[in-house]
């Protein structure tokens, strides 16, 4: 599936919004902007509170089209497009938003990224990859040298850089396209991304749509996936967070198989040798000391359903049970049987919070909930004095999720009845608060009811185990 998966032009650098990377070559292919006077230069760019990246369409995986509906900096204002085009080509149009001044010009730069080598010409015109095809960078439809590459102190690969036109965009291209044919090529790429939001949501889906497509980028460790945020960087140039991952399976399964099935994989082998999903995983380290809520099981039914391929299911089974395994074991063995968020003291630790109280609260996936203020934090069993509704209505949702796939598979599931059975009598008989009409969490220490909703106390309800009058 990789193979297949990680090929042609997108924005898969995750350190830069205005690259363009073609796999599996890895040549890098970019725009950015120069104040000639200063030498003042920006050719990467993050999405930031500061406005200076608006970012707009973005079509999945294939890089098909993509849009910054603006960028700005130092005063100037730019529209930028991308698509891909003929047999692995690529095209990116900028627009200028505002006049362009004489000092501003239009940088270009080629690179080789993921350790990947090839040839790139001494005047920057041409990019080939070792055993791959011989991409020509064009301005405008011509093969135009340029002025002399220069290295900028800040900057680790050579650059050049061309005037603007002195109306209409700046075409950039791999291959020979006029004006006319760029711009309305664009323009209907464009249409059938805007065609596909309208048709499955409109403005309610393309929030989802777009940042799933941005955020989606690529690893050499790890291959395609969808992290929190393309730019955060835990070790390695990127992070992994356990239930995260799992949700962005079960979006980017709306418009992207081969993505969502990369996110599920990639989460689920990241299990620490204790059994457990950690709570982030990158390319230096992961948290050995806890995990996140368990729904690897639920996400996986989820995409079972839609797509109905068994291998799927075989693959990430046993791990997901090793991790309900460790949960019963670590987080739901006390003498009352109920679940508590924890975090086990261990060296070394990826962080600060093994063995803390807010350690524990990580593990719940609401780091900074006020639902845990007041609670204590249980250094002998190493979790909070907190039997939480909703991570014990997760193991058990959980539970009932491996059955389903252990029933699909035909894997004997009497121990995971066992469990079920037992888990949801407890919950009913210990977590039920009359008073309150509710489930509500009860403190491990002195067993009275900690009278502080959150929606979790209402995860119950998802496992249909609830009597009507309840």
């Amino acid at each position: 599936m990789r193979v297949s998966t990680e090929r042609g032009w997108n924005t898969w650098y995750n350190k830069n919004t205005m690259a363009h990377v073609k796999l599996p070559e890895g040549i890098m292919y970019g725009w950015g902007l120069m104040n000639v006077d200063n030498v003042e230069i920006v050719t990467d760019a993050h999405v930031r509170c500061d406005g200076m990246v608006q970012l707009g369409l973005h079509s999945p995986n294939s890089g098909r089209y993509t849009e910054i509906k603006k960028f700005t900096w130092n005063g100037v204002q730019v529209k930028v497009e991308s698509a891909t085009y003929g047999v692995d080509q690529l095209l990116i149009v900028v627009t200028p938003l505002t006049p362009i001044p004489s000092n501003i010009k239009l940088v270009i730069y080629n690179d080789f990224l993921y350790g990947r080598e090839g040839t790139l010409s001494p005047d920057g015109l041409s990019i080939q990859g070792i055993g791959g095809e011989k991409f020509n960078i064009y301005v405008n439809n011509q093969l135009t040298k340029r002025e002399p590459p220069f290295t900028h102190p800040y900057m680790y690969q050579p650059h050049s850089y061309v005037p603007f036109a002195s109306s209409g965009p700046m075409i950039l291209s791999t291959s020979p396209i006029n004006e006319t044919q760029a711009i309305q090529y664009l323009k209907d790429q464009r249409n059938t991304e805007q065609s596909h939001v309208d048709a499955n949501g409109g403005e309610l889906y393309e929030p989802l749509y777009t940042i799933m497509n941005w955020n989606t980028i690529y690893h050499p460790l790890e291959g395609i996936f969808t992290p929190v945020s393309r730019g955060w960087d835990f070790g390695h140039g990127y992070v992994l967070f356990d239930w995260d991952t799992y949700f962005a399976a079960m979006m980017s399964s709306l418009f992207n198989k081969q993505v969502a099935y990369s996110n599920l994989l990639r989460i689920t082998q990241s299990a620490v040798v204790e059994g457990f999903i950690p709570n982030y995983a990158s390319g230096t380290h992961k948290t050995r000391d806890r995990t996140e809520p368990p729904i690897g099981s639920l996400a996986t039914n989820y995409l079972y359903k839609i797509f109905k391929e068994d291998w799927l299911l075989e693959l990430v089974y046993d791990p997901l049970v090793k991790w309900n395994e460790w949960l019963y074991r670590a987080r739901c063995s006390d003498a009352n049987g109920l679940c508590k968020w924890g975090t086990n003291v261990q060296k070394p630790t990826a962080d600060d919070w093994s063995g803390t109280k807010y350690g524990s609260q990580l593990e719940s996936g609401m780091d900074n909930s006020p639902m845990f203020e007041h609670i204590a934090y249980d250094r002998v069993n190493q979790t909070m004095h907190l039997y939480d509704v909703g991570l014990n209505a997760l193991v058990l949702s959980d539970t009932i999720e491996l059955i389903q796939m252990g029933i699909t598979l035909k894997r004997n599931t009497s121990l995971l009845e066992k469990r079920r059975d037992g888990l949801w009598k407890r919950i009913n008989d210990g977590l039920w608060d009359q008073e309150a009409g509710m489930y509500s969490n009860k403190k491990s220490d002195d067993g009275t009811f900690y009278r502080r909703p959150s929606p979790s106390n209402f995860y119950p309800l998802v496992d249909q185990g609830i009597g009507e009058r309840r």
